[in-house]
């Protein structure tokens, strides 16, 4: 039984560096092909998975995502949330499969569902469902709404070249990660950073949206 070639986007970094340890884990039968920037991320990567492969470039690369996407059963994007290029040029990709097309599984975030009209740190009372309200969330104006652009560009074009496409929108995400690079993401690191700076803590306003 052939075994599925799974393209991976952002592996260098904090998701999808612990994705991609997580799912090699739990499959180390599949077959993995990850992009990264450099050759000493190249080299660091390969140095603890020697059976992958690994494409150099990024996601301003049309043409080597579109080749790596076409020969992946799955592609998971699992870089910048906000390139919308790179994002449809994966999807391009997957759309010229030899078989039949790809799936794409994309990162987003719920960022695009932030109210700020009543100001930073107040609570907002409405509850976002991911299912009963996937049609207003599917159809959100781009401006005034983070990553929106991307997803609806994602979408229309996995319904133009007949790619399925599934977008994951998580929120904060913290802990200690797994990747082979990177152990901390941003918004934690970057709070902390701020409260070295300052000498203190800090909260924004009322801080109700906790």
């Amino acid at each position: 039984m052939r075994q599925p070639k799974v393209f991976l986007t952002g592996v260098s970094g904090y998701v999808g560096g612990h994705l991609f340890v997580r799912l090699v884990q739990k499959h180390p039968e599949w077959n993995y092909s990850v992009l990264v920037r450099t050759e000493k991320q190249a080299v660091d990567i390969l140095a603890k998975y020697p059976d992958i492969e690994v494409v150099i470039g990024d996601l301003d690369n049309k043409d080597i995502l579109v080749k790596a996407a076409s020969t992946a059963d799955i592609v998971l994007q699992l870089a910048s949330a906000d390139h919308l290029s790179g994002a449809v040029s994966l999807v391009e990709g997957l759309s010229q499969g030899q078989s039949a097309p790809g799936k794409l599984i994309h990162i987003s975030g719920t960022g695009m569902v932030l109210d700020v009209s009543k100001g930073f740190g107040v609570l907002s009372d409405r509850t976002w469902n991911d299912v009963d309200d996937i049609e207003e969330i599917s159809s959100l104006p781009l401006e005034g709404h983070v990553h929106r652009d991307v997803d609806e560009a994602v979408l229309e074009a996995g319904e133009r070249l007949h790619v399925p496409v599934a977008i994951i929108s998580p929120c904060t995400i913290h802990g200690l990660g797994q990747g082979p690079l990177k152990s901390m993401g941003f918004s934690v690191g970057g709070y902390i950073e701020k409260v070295i700076d300052r000498g203190r803590g800090f909260q924004v306003a009322e801080a109700q949206n906790q």
